[in-house]
């Protein structure tokens, strides 16, 4: 029990990134490469426009993965309306862990027209930001910590500290 209590600690302790922001990982996922492209860029450049959030490109260097996914709208004569796209915000509160959990409040579906990618980079992300404050991250990691103790009770075994042999 003491070493799940120090190891819950540990990971506790180390969250967020060094340099005091929050490093994301904007990923687009759509067929049409350009709309992807500029999409893309514009989220990136409104969340690198805080003082709190810094875009990454490596996976590994991640605090939250803001992936969008997007199709085209179109008519039944294939005339196109404009897009519509999602996003999913995927949370990792600890430093070099695997845990994580998805920020349900802070992701949207965003209708948008042909005229570019302003309207939906603009709204997913005011929502983004708007649902990842500090109050609403905390809350995140105490939940996901509670799921942890929740589980090691349950099944103390998978939650011992292996000793080196």
């Amino acid at each position: 029990m003491r070493q799940t209590i120090l190891a819950l600690f540990l990971l506790s302790a180390f969250s967020i990134s060094t340099n005091g922001k929050i490093k994301v990982r904007v990923t687009v996922d759509i067929s049409n490469k350009k709309y992807a492209s500029e999409l893309l860029e514009a989220v990136q450049a409104k969340i690198n426009s805080t003082d709190r959030y810094a875009v990454v490109s490596k996976a590994s260097d991640v605090d939250m993965l803001l992936s969008l996914m997007c199709i085209e709208a179109t008519s039944t004569s294939n005339r196109q309306l404009g897009f519509t796209c999602s996003s999913g915000i995927t949370y990792y509160p600890f430093i070099d862990s695997a845990l994580n959990i998805e920020l349900i409040e802070a992701e949207t579906i965003v209708n948008g027209g042909l005229e570019g990618t302003e309207f939906i980079a603009t709204n997913i992300s005011n929502r983004f930001i708007n649902g990842t404050t500090d109050e609403k991250l905390t809350q995140a990691k105490d939940e996901l910590l509670s799921y942890v103790q929740s589980f090691c009770r349950s099944r103390p075994d998978d939650c011992a500290i292996q000793n080196k042999k």
